[in-house]
């Protein structure tokens, strides 16, 4: 059994930003930072819920805790930010995709991309692949842990948990081009 799965996150709190170039978002953070970021959001209280229900803990309105972060992902969708300095919360990730999510904005830096593959072999090998693409589909942080970055080795687009769409955005945000062709 794995320790992580074990760990609650204490004191959760959410802010909610709307309006943004990527739609509305909510932020969750704990105590020990930030611990999601939900984009495209349909509806607050569905999410509010589901994110209190998954960890068995209460969740309070802030915008205190969570200002710096909103304050930096503004700067981001103005393009005069290019990485963040955040504190995240990573206690319900696996040390495996804990090293994806540390490896990969220094390997993909804004306006940058990687392959799968490419991110894999930084890890150790290509037998590393698929648990890369995985770590990308559970990714709980997007945009911080720019997980847009990672295209497929022929450069197409591959996958994305708010849709290709909102992973072609964040990628024009970036000044990253993507020819037709290969918006698959």
């Amino acid at each position: 059994m794995r320790d992580h799965k074990n760990k609650k996150i204490d004191n959760c709190f959410y802010s909610i930003m709307d309006g943004t170039p990527v739609g509305d978002i909510i932020l969750f953070g704990s105590a020990n930072g930030l611990c999601r970021l939900e984009m495209a959001v349909k509806s607050f209280d569905k999410a509010i819920d589901n994110f209190a229900r998954q960890g068995n803990f209460p969740v309070k309105s802030t915008k205190d805790e969570l200002r710096d972060i909103v304050r930096q992902l503004n700067e981001y969708f103005l393009k005069k930010r290019k990485s963040f300095s955040v504190k995240l919360d990573l206690t319900e990730v696996t040390p495996f995709r804990r090293r994806v999510y540390d490896i990969l904005p220094k390997e993909a830096a804004y306006g940058d991309t990687i392959s799968y593959g490419g991110l894999a072999l930084k890890l150790g090998g290509l037998k590393y692949s698929r648990a890369v693409g995985s770590a990308m589909a559970n990714n709980p942080i997007p945009i911080i842990i720019p997980c847009h970055r990672v295209l497929k080795s022929d450069r197409s687009l591959g996958g994305f948990g708010g849709g290709l769409d909102l992973k072609v955005k964040l990628l024009e945000i970036e000044g990253t081009e993507i020819s037709q062709s290969n918006r698959k």
